[in-house]
């Protein structure tokens, strides 16, 4: 009784990974989806052409001014619990 349910259930297996390979053939690349064909057209030591640039810090001087008022969505109110001041708040 024992072998026919393992024979059963190899039998299963075989079935859904056959029918798995067949429907996505991806998996049989290990997830590339290029072919052969599309490999031997390409070449390996082509070169690709890179744009460069050098990097600068400057100062940001844009301002914005507005007139009304802010309201602000949520509020945390800050406690000492030792010395009965706020010395420093770092954000």
């Amino acid at each position: 009784m024992r072998k026919k349910h393992v024979v059963v259930i190899l039998g299963v297996l075989t079935v859904f990974s056959t029918a798995g390979l067949w429907l996505f053939p991806q998996l049989k690349n290990g997830g590339d989806n290029n072919t052969g064909d599309a490999q031997a057209q390409t070449s390996l030591k082509t070169a690709v052409p890179v744009a460069v640039a050098l990097t600068a810090t400057e100062p940001f001087t844009e301002t914005l001014e507005a007139l009304g008022t802010a309201l602000a969505n949520e509020s945390v109110v800050i406690t000492p619990t030792l010395e009965e001041r706020v010395v420093a708040i770092f954000f």
